[in-house]
């Protein structure tokens, strides 16, 4: 409740928690712990931080990997791409298939993708791009860290150069 400005959801939310906890197998403490992150990163009403936190808890399911981590990752990239109208569910979908078809796990995307995802927004690179680079990368034997890096290199050099050519225009 101590992040919430409205907390007319507040029983809605626990249903949910209790549900969710039920589910998907985690302490409804765990569940709680993930949707304070979800609502410290920003979901401002309760239907929106419910299906981040669905989202996460499957993300955490299928990625073999904790729910707070999860949900850190999900909701670094919902801020990230925040107006293309990505949700959380689709965005849970892409590090899944990044992590299945690269050599990575859900906890290294969780922990490294925050890193590459504003600069790939502000590019215009999708999410669906980004994590095609990210699995292929790492498929070759690149750590995740390392690849993410790799990644927000080359997009600032790409964004480095966007505002030197606007800067050569505008003279």
């Amino acid at each position: 409740k101590t992040l919430m400005d409205d907390t007319s959801g507040i029983d809605v939310i626990t249903q949910s928690i209790n549900d969710m906890s039920v589910q998907f197998g985690q302490a409804p403490t765990e569940e709680a712990k993930a949707l304070y992150q979800i609502i410290s990163a920003g979901a401002q009403d309760a239907a929106s931080q419910i299906a981040q936190l669905d989202a996460a808890n499957k993300l955490a399911l299928g990625g073999v990997t904790d729910l707070e981590t999860a949900a850190d990752g999900l909701t670094s990239v919902l801020n990230a791409y925040e107006g293309t109208g990505l949700s959380a569910s689709r965005i849970s979908d892409i590090m899944f298939e990044t992590m299945r078809r690269g050599k990575t796990t859900i906890e290294q995307l969780s922990q490294s993708v925050g890193n590459v995802a504003t600069i790939s927004s502000q590019v215009g690179v999708s999410f669906e791009e980004l994590g095609a680079a990210i699995a292929t990368v790492t498929v070759s034997g690149i750590d995740t860290s390392r690849a993410v890096d790799g990644l927000r290199g080359v997009l600032n050099a790409i964004l480095k150069q966007s505002d030197q050519t606007r800067q050569t225009a505008a003279e």
